[in-house]
């Protein structure tokens, strides 16, 4: 394996993604559940490298712009808001071997009603599966 990709300070840029595909386009939903998704991609994207700095534009208007920063809790609250920021508690990093775990956890008495914030990433990529989601949950979940 080796390391690859464009220089460091290079852009990215889309425009009219799937202007001239109309096989695409009857899938495509509104212009503001398609702009969901990127931004979805673009949270998953951020918090996962947070050291790379990201500016999402839509319409000419900017709806993100996030500085590179080596801390992921400053990531965080750029992305979701001091408030939520305040409301977790950093997990220790925890080493065997080559397994390295890190992140973090609600306090006691924050929840939400679905899962989506909760995020794992492996190797920092994504990683967006049922089966994670519910052995987290069982890990975490006391017993009687």
């Amino acid at each position: 394996m080796r390391d690859g990709g464009d220089a460091p300070g290079t852009q990215v840029e889309v425009r009219q993604l799937f202007y001239n595909l109309p096989a695409r386009r009857k899938f495509l939903r509104t212009e503001n559940t398609e702009a969901s998704h990127v931004q979805h991609q673009l949270h998953l994207q951020a918090i996962g490298h947070p050291q790379v700095a990201f500016v999402l534009v839509n319409d000419e208007r900017i709806v993100h712009q996030l500085a590179a920063t080596p801390h992921l809790r400053d990531r965080i609250r750029d992305l979701c808001g001091p408030a939520l920021t305040a409301d977790l508690l950093e997990v220790p990093e925890f080493e065997a071997g080559e397994i390295r775990i890190r992140g973090f956890i609600g306090k006691a008495g924050v929840s939400r009603s679905t899962r989506q914030q909760q995020l794992v990433f492996l190797n920092g990529r994504p990683v967006e599966n049922s089966t994670v989601n519910y052995a987290l949950r069982e890990v975490t979940t006391p017993r009687s």
